[in-house]
């Protein structure tokens, strides 16, 4: 499960951990749900905008991390490196993609 994500109990018994009775969602969606047709206060708000910021920093670090990946491992096989230099400059662009 990712960090935002909640387990549902969808027939609203916390007791009951049948795997046909649970399912996940994510922490605003559930809140929502759970409190439908009231305010949320100041606090709910922000835990649901900290969250949201949280799951876009996280897709950004985990691109970030497969684009490294992807440099490193043709940087490995050497497939289509010609030179040093070559070599040099893929992981110098991907390093400064990353640092951005």
């Amino acid at each position: 499960m990712e960090p935002w994500e909640v387990v549902h109990h969808k027939d609203g018994n916390p007791s009951n951990n049948a795997l046909s009775n649970l399912e996940i969602k994510e922490f605003g969606l559930h809140t929502t749900e759970h409190h439908s047709g009231s305010r949320k206060s100041y606090d709910a708000r922000r835990s649901v905008e900290a969250f949201a910021l949280m799951r876009e920093e996280l897709r950004h670090v985990r691109d970030q991390k497969a684009h490294l990946l992807a440099v490193a491992e043709e940087v490995l096989s050497g497939a289509t490196i010609e030179t040093p230099r070559a070599l040099l400059r893929l992981a110098t662009a991907a390093i400064a993609k990353a640092t951005t």
